[in-house]
């Protein structure tokens, strides 16, 4: 398969999957919750934490 037929199946994919977190979040609003601020402290702490 060539260069252009990979790219647009995975950017297919990946509007299909835009599409579906999407519709939820306007379906249900009031159950989704994105907390981005744990994220970015759980994030800090795995770069900072010695290996």
């Amino acid at each position: 398969m060539n260069k252009k037929g990979k790219t647009t199946i995975w950017l297919n994919q990946f509007m299909a999957l835009v599409l579906l977190v999407s519709t939820i979040y306007i379906l249900i609003p009031e159950n989704v919750k994105i907390d981005v601020e744990k994220t970015k402290v759980k994030i800090i702490k795995m770069i900072n934490t010695p290996t």
